[in-house]
């Protein structure tokens, strides 16, 4: 991370906690995908970025993966963290997430709180966004915990599928 990240973006680059979640959920996924994959990396960014004509900071860690059977086949499974300031922020991230009239959309969470952490797994057609949900400070909730558990799985279970019906994610 940037050095300066945790002072112009403070609460914005994923913590060792939240890393930690996410890490049970994509360091070791063959057991829910049809092909097996082997873990090679995780990558986290050195520092926060911020998405032009949104004005929303984000931080990405990308896990990534290769397919046993075949060299030549990689999985990059995204994950970026979002803080969210305002209505209008929110506004512009929900259309720039959920513009298209086809199953390729993410769905964005309702939220009326501001300033708003959030999380997004995986990519346009197949992904998810939750609300991040603290409790004591700056612990993950168990009920967030659970709720990312829970979309990481359909969202592992469904990666090599040719869907027609949306995923329905919590």
């Amino acid at each position: 991370m940037g050095f300066f990240d945790f002072v112009t973006n403070p609460g914005t680059t994923f913590t060792n906690e939240e890393i930690a979640v996410l890490d049970k959920n994509f360091c070791s996924i063959s057991n829910y995908t049809k092909k097996k994959y082997d873990f090679q990396t995780k990558l986290i960014d050195d520092k926060v970025k911020t998405i032009p004509h949104i004005g929303v900071p984000c931080h990405e860690i990308q896990y990534q993966h290769i397919n046993i059977e075949d060299s030549n086949d990689f999985l990059y499974i995204a994950c970026v963290k979002y803080k969210i300031y305002n209505s209008d922020n929110l506004k512009l991230l929900t259309h720039f997430y959920e513009w298209r009239e086809d199953n390729e959309k993410i769905k964005m969470p309702k939220i009326e709180i501001f300033p708003t952490k959030i999380i997004r797994v995986g990519w346009h057609g197949l992904g998810f966004i939750n609300v991040l949900e603290y409790e004591n400070g700056n612990q993950i909730s168990n009920k967030c915990e659970q709720i990312i558990r829970n979309n990481s799985l359909k969202f592992l279970k469904n990666i090599e599928m040719d869907f027609k019906e949306p995923i329905v994610f919590e």
